[in-house]
């Protein structure tokens, strides 16, 4: 996802491709290729049965980057990061736990704003606009 994609989601022009497949085949499919961009963790899939589901895969994939992508940038001193998918009523819960520098309780309310970057004193060590999280919840 990028920054055009931010632009058709404010111009409600984002165009999504439904169609029937297996979330946790798709959380295990990038879980591999995301390891490949790192070799100082271990991705470690914790996948429940689920059953399969109707959306736009390809963008649903972009999400699960999105966090993965995260979770390596923002903890670069840890060895590991749990990618889980829960099933609880009708919905699925996908988790992406990293152990790295975490964001502040105080700023949660924050974090899915245009631009919003968590300040702080180490905060240059970590480039990025401050939209993948913004771009994740449209």
């Amino acid at each position: 996802m990028d920054l055009l994609d931010v632009t058709k989601i404010d111009k409600g022009e984002m165009v999504f491709d439904f169609e029937k497949f297996d979330l946790n085949g798709l959380i295990a499919e990038i879980a591999q290729e995301m390891q490949r961009t790192t070799q100082n963790h271990k991705i470690l899939p914790d996948l429940n049965d689920c059953k399969k589901i109707k959306g736009d895969r390809n963008r649903i994939g972009q999400v699960i980057i999105n966090f993965i992508s995260n979770a390596i940038k923002y903890s670069p001193a840890k060895d590991k990061i749990i990618v889980s998918s829960k099933c609880e009523d009708n919905n699925i819960i996908i988790a992406v736990k990293d152990f790295g520098i975490g964001i502040p309780n105080t700023e949660h309310h924050h974090i899915f704003k245009r631009f919003y970057r968590v300040s702080g004193k180490n905060n240059y060590t970590y480039p990025g606009l401050g939209l993948g999280l913004y771009i994740l919840q449209k």
